[in-house]
Formats: C-alpha cells, sequence, structure tokens
C-alpha cells in the first residue's frame, strides 16, 4: 500500500471515529447531528480516495474518483447546513432564511451527479515529472469543483460571521471549531488541486 492509500485510510478512520464519538456522547442538535454526518462525509470520501490510491488498473482509479467526486457533492451542502446552526440561539431563522441557498447546495450537485454519472472523471495519468498521478475533469467535475469552492467559501463566511457575534467560552470553541474546518478544507483543496 503506497503512502497516499495509508494517509486516506487514516484520515478514514480518524472522521468516522470522531463521528461516532460525538454521534454517541454529544446532546442531539442540530448543529450535531450535521456535524456528525459531515464528518462520516468526509470519511467515507476519505475511503473512495484511499480506493483510488490502492487501484492498479486505469479504469478502476477513474471508477473510484467518480464516486469520491459523488460523495464530496455533499460537503458543500452539509457543512452550510452546520455552519448555519452551529452556535446560534435563533438557527432557525437562518435556515428558514437560507432555505433556498441550502435546497441548491444539496439539489446542484446531485443532479450534476446523476446526469452525468460516471463522467466527472474522464482521464487519468502520469505528471510530467513521473511523480503523481493527475485526472482529467469532465464537465460535470468541473463544475462540482466549482461548487464546492463556492460552499466552503459560504461556509466559512457564515463561521466568521458566528465567530463574530460569540463571546466568552462560546468564542473559544467556535475559533477552534473554525479552525478545524479550515485544516480540513485545506486539505481537501490541496488533494483536488494536485
Amino acid at each position: 500500500m503506497n503512502n497516499a492509500a495509508i494517509l486516506a485510510f487514516s484520515a478514514a478512520i480518524v472522521s468516522g471515529t470522531l463521528a461516532l464519538l460525538f454521534a454517541w456522547y454529544e446532546r442531539r442538535s442540530i448543529a450535531h447531528l450535521s456535524f456528525v454526518l459531515g464528518l462520516a462525509v468526509l470519511a467515507m470520501e476519505c475511503v473512495l480516495s484511499g480506493l483510488t490510491a490502492t487501484a492498479t488498473l486505469p479504469e478502476e482509479m477513474i471508477y473510484w474518483q467518480n464516486w469520491r467526486l459523488s460523495a464530496m457533492s455533499f460537503l458543500p451542502g452539509v457543512w452550510l447546513f452546520f455552519s448555519l446552526s452551529y452556535g446560534r440561539g435563533n438557527h432557525r431563522e437562518y435556515l428558514v432564511r437560507w432555505r433556498s441557498v441550502l435546497i441548491a447546495a444539496f439539489l446542484i450537485p446531485t443532479i450534476l451527479m446523476v446526469l452525468f454519472q460516471g463522467q466527472s472523471i474522464i482521464s487519468v495519468g502520469r505528471a510530467e515529472d513521473g511523480g503523481h498521478l493527475t485526472f482529467g475533469m469532465g464537465t460535470s467535475g468541473i463544475f462540482l469543483n466549482i461548487f464546492f469552492l463556492i460552499g466552503i467559501i459560504v461556509v466559512l463566511m457564515n463561521l466568521e460571521r458566528t465567530y463574530r457575534a460569540a463571546v466568552g467560552t462560546m468564542r473559544w470553541r467556535i475559533k477552534f471549531m473554525i479552525l478545524g474546518l479550515v485544516i480540513i478544507i485545506i486539505t481537501i483543496l490541496v488533494e483536488i488541486l494536485t
């Protein structure tokens, strides 16, 4: 097993374990359940990334990469839902106000994946230096990645607003939540861009 696969499967184990721990021990609020769902989707995306790294044939790599993008397409909607509900006393108002954006965050990637199933990643090759693999994206893959980037920017903007409005201990909790989410997002962006 190569280093990329080990890293991906390790990230999946950590994300899955955290999702199970939060689901088991934390109170059952909307924010906590959306956080658990976000971690579970991240774990699934990491497993599929690891399966891509362990695949030997280009067709297998494309197959697993298409499934990875399918899992990744749920991340903007889930994390947007989380960012609108976490640390806010009036989260129901925010969810109602952002209802159309939330629906679009879940529907647009799903529609793209259904209409262009298996066409998000269309080719695989080696980089010029012979190092890492490069995946050629189809139209739906390009749109999914653009949508993912826009969704993550909106999520971070919402968390920043929540952070500014918070005081005391909640401000520290939100700060660490934002820091953790930024690290996760940077990791995913590095994976997308390389």
